[in-house]
């Protein structure tokens, strides 16, 4: 190692702007060497608060390098790093991490499965979902040499009980980093009315050249300019919270849509089944094309869940369904009742509303469903059923978003909580018009008797039951059912080990 070298490792000991720049060859925006000069400076307690837009470098240019640095310049230095998201710390804080563990030889224990490095001098880092708050408990520093530096990542979805727990540690930087999120929280709090308690960082779009403009600039056009998800995921600002109580549907919409001439037209066939739990009603539903053939809404209670399903089979050959048409609530309960119906022969498609949804702009699998389904039928795309119980049900349940942005539905739980009953009859509608296009036109009145005829007397192949097979989300279907996944010496540069 050359004079030079070591000159340049002793340096990047006194602040981790250089150590970044210098050790990582990372290139820093202004705003990222300012965070990371603050945070090099000593001291015990210290508190310092970041909030900056999606996709700003907060894991790969701020936390990693800030870490990987207080290990290296503290001999038994301290590092917890937490999220409350399982994904954000497993493919972006750790990858960010591992790119750099070429730097340390041999020298730590880098144990991928638990997120944990412990050092040759007895320093030690650990990363974890925070999910309870006695796991953030008991973390001190260990003077002289070990100081302790705690990072919350995405702050802005960290329960408050977390908080107090951090705030029992004997911390000597505690360093808050997220993107908006709602203007509630402790997050929300310490960016604001209790700013006085934090060395506060504000990142502005204008801080963040490498966000590209096509990416800004799709954003604004799909969601709008001031729509709580741009806002937050472009601009990295709080949302408001909404003290207007919306529905994902309303009344309106319904009547609206029933009023509009909105003509019959066949094409898909798919049926959605709501298990009942407790009280609830077993429901079937079917439509065809964009709307529900007579007969074919089939809502009964019955506690006995092999005469339940029973009864599901009679009800699916009487509606000339065929298993790969139907989509089924795989959540809770309605998992063993779909093995029972796989068991019998009517291996249906599962719905499990609370994994991903196939659109980033949605929270889960559910909520796209009702938030496109109540799209299609404010634009006049579907017909609504005269089923009273029904419009009640798609007119009840209200709006939510996450902390990130995206659109959300209140849980039945929650609905359960405001004496409503569970939207049976609304969820087996949303996934029978959710998982499968609807194709219709309210300005067209539309007799599709006309087409069988034409086709029948030229000897042509028409069915109104038959699939789309050249559209999209017919192609990408078998990718919905899936369940949810279950928040010393040393040298520089790749040729020597950093420690």
């Amino acid at each position: 190692m050359t004079n030079d070298h070591k000159t340049i490792i002793r340096e990047s000991l006194a602040d981790a702007d250089l150590f970044a720049r210098a050790i990582l060859r990372l290139d820093l925006h202004e705003w990222q060497g300012r965070l990371l000069h603050e945070a090099s400076k000593p001291g015990r307690r210290r508190r310092i608060a970041a909030r900056a837009p999606n996709g700003a470098g907060k894991d790969d240019r701020i936390i990693v390098p800030l870490a990987l640095w207080w290990l290296r310049r503290y001999r038994r230095g301290q590092v917890v790093i937490t999220t409350a998201d399982e994904k954000q710390l497993s493919n972006q804080t750790w990858v960010s991490l591992s790119a750099h563990k070429h730097l340390f030889g041999d020298c730590p224990t880098w144990r991928d499965h638990d997120h944990i490095i412990v050092t040759p001098t007895g320093g030690r880092l650990s990363a974890f979902v925070t999910d309870e708050a006695k796991r953030s408990e008991g973390y001190h520093e260990h003077p002289p040499d070990g100081p302790l530096l705690m990072i919350v990542n995405e702050a802005k979805s960290v329960e408050d009980d977390i908080f107090d727990a951090f705030n029992r540690c004997s911390y000597n930087l505690l360093l808050e980093i997220s993107t908006g999120g709602l203007m509630q929280g402790r997050f929300y709090d310490h960016m604001t009315h209790k700013r006085e308690l934090y060395e506060t960082f504000e990142i502005t779009l204008k801080d963040c050249p490498h966000i590209s403009p096509e990416k800004i600039s799709q954003i604004i056009q799909e969601y709008g300019e001031n729509d709580p998800y741009t806002r937050s995921t472009i601009y990295g600002e709080f949302m408001a919270t909404d003290d207007r109580i919306r529905h994902v549907l309303e009344l309106a919409d319904i009547e609206s849509s029933r009023r509009a001439e909105i003509g019959r037209l066949g094409g898909t066939v798919s049926a959605g089944i709501d298990f009942a739990g407790g009280g609830d009603s077993n429901v079937i539903l079917k439509r065809t094309g964009n709307y529900v053939p007579n007969g074919c809404i089939k809502a009964w209670r019955e506690r006995d869940t092999h005469a339940a399903i029973g009864r599901y089979i009679a009800y699916l050959i009487e509606m000339e369904l065929h298993a790969d048409q139907v989509w089924a609530d795989a959540d809770g309960l309605g998992l063993p009742m779909c093995d029972s119906l796989a068991a019998a022969g009517w291996k249906v498609n599962r719905f499990y509303g609370g994994s991903a949804s196939p659109h980033g702009r949605y929270k889960n699998l559910i909520s796209y469903a009702w938030h496109e389904v109540a799209q299609k039928v404010r634009k006049h795309q579907i017909i609504v059923p005269a089923d009273q119980k029904l419009i009640a049900q798609l007119s009840s349940r209200r709006v939510k978003y996450a902390q990130d942005g995206r659109l959300w539905i209140e849980t039945k739980q929650e609905m359960r909580e405001r004496d409503l009953e569970s939207p049976d009859l609304a969820d087996a509608f949303v996934m029978a018009f959710g998982m499968e296009p609807a194709r219709s036109y309210s300005w067209t009145p539309f007799d599709d008797s006309n087409r069988q005829e034409i086709a029948r007397r030229h000897g042509w192949d028409y069915s109104s039951n038959a699939p789309d097979y050249d559209d999209e989300s017919y192609k990408d279907r078998r990718t919905w059912n899936q369940p949810p996944p279950d928040e010393g010496p040393g040298g520089f540069g790749g040729v020597h080990s950093i420690w």
